[in-house]
């Protein structure tokens, strides 16, 4: 799959410029409010017509506003999940998630709409009308629909706005789900940093109308020029976790990275006591910055419960503010780490590239919140038949098909 932006839309009091690819996978797509993300969306969904400049999908031209060509939406195979999710309210679930479903030619349908509505958790609603559902119910059904359009690439404007924390802690997950089982490109817009990198670290910056940048979010922080376009004081590192332990007595959960054998830590992660969480679940661990200490040695005669040895790669010096890129090493099991630091810290701890470090962070500076696998298989949940979103057969594969 592949996605060539580069579009422009001149309108009287706003001007939208942007540049970006896609080759598979998540695209985030970060700004602050009227930076142009949702127009952006719109453009690639076809809704509103460039002013220059042209749209390819798959070596398709969508639109090109030299040539004149203009694809319609309903005939892009590009889907859309709305802020607003723009669900029919009086029809039931099933006629909403099947209207897309009921145009699609037989031969291109990949999965039946019972089978995306068991994935999803709402086969239980299918006969519910969708204005009676609550907020996380409708952007779940808004998903299924615009999965069983089909589409070679999958929009998302602002997927969590309005929702409340444990509805988000729903959401994401399901969101990077669907990406992991359908392999549907996705394009997720948001203005919280944190979320966005909870799914993907190959980040499109936006800003004033205008996509500054598109790359990893650690070589954006790196740059000059796109620095001070990142909210580093939202908790952008993200630990991928998995829960050893439930320890009510301490109060704590106890955890270890991905990878790591089970019960063998020198150094556990430990956050607060979540007894939502199950022992072998993954989770991502949310931290930010400013929340991390370096220090030269354990430090084990303070009240900080995490401990995690590990080396600086990096430190970054941007304006006032500073930064280490920290590789944390447990067990040969890496996990990179943005924290704040002073420049008297850097002066005084001479911190610098390849110098051993202690990263300690309190218990409650962790921020749990479940992934989509689970450690005991360590594979993903199963969609029934997923291979079939790269096979060309249009029915149950078969054992003659060598796709």
């Amino acid at each position: 799959m592949s996605l060539h932006v580069d579009v422009q839309l001149l309108r009287s009091n706003f001007e939208l410029d942007v540049q970006c690819d896609l080759a598979g996978g998540m695209l985030g797509v970060y700004g602050p409010s009227g930076s142009g993300k949702s127009t952006l969306i719109d453009l690639l969904a076809g809704m509103v017509r460039p002013t220059t400049g042209s749209i390819k999908l798959n070596d398709v031209t969508l639109c090109d506003a030299k040539s004149r060509t203009f694809v319609p939406p309903h005939k892009r195979q590009v889907s859309v999940v709305f802020q607003d999710n723009r669900l029919w309210p009086r029809k039931t679930v099933r006629k909403n998630i099947t209207y897309g479903y009921k145009l699609t030619p037989s031969s291109a349908r990949r999965f039946s709409p019972d089978e995306i509505a068991t994935f999803l958790k709402i086969d239980h609603l299918l006969d519910r009308k969708a204005g009676t559902l609550s907020g996380g119910e409708q952007k779940r059904v808004a998903i299924a629909r615009a999965i069983l359009c089909f589409p070679k690439l999958l929009l998302l404007d602002e997927p969590t706005a309005g929702l409340d924390p444990k509805l988000i802690d729903q959401i994401l997950p399901l969101l990077k789900q669907v990406s992991q089982l359908t392999r549907i490109p996705m394009m997720i817009v948001s203005h919280q940093l944190s979320e966005l990198l909870s799914l993907t670290d190959h980040l499109l910056l936006m800003r004033d109308g205008k996509a500054i940048a598109q790359g990893r979010f650690m070589d954006l922080v790196q740059d000059e020029r796109t620095f001070s376009r990142l909210n580093l004081s939202e908790p952008v590192n993200v630990l991928p976790l998995v829960v050893d332990d439930l320890d009510t007595q301490a109060g704590l959960t106890v955890l270890r990275f991905r990878g790591e054998q089970a019960h063998s830590l020198r150094y556990p992660v430990r956050g607060v006591i979540d007894q939502t969480l199950t022992v072998g679940q993954c989770v991502n661990g949310l931290l930010r910055p400013s929340d991390i200490t370096l220090a030269m040695s354990p430090a084990e005669t303070i009240t900080m419960q995490n401990r995690l040895p590990g080396v600086v790669r990096q430190v970054i010096e941007q304006g006032n503010r500073h930064f280490c890129v920290v590789d944390v090493n447990e067990n040969g099991t890496f996990a990179s780490v943005l924290v704040e630091v002073t420049q008297q810290a850097i002066v005084e701890f001479n911190l610098r590239q390849g110098i051993r470090t202690w990263c300690l962070f309190k218990a409650s500076a962790l921020s749990l919140h479940a992934d989509v696998m689970t450690e005991q298989t360590e594979t993903q949940p199963t969609l029934p038949n997923a291979d079939r979103f790269d096979c060309p057969c249009t029915r149950f594969r078969d054992t003659t098909c060598q796709n």
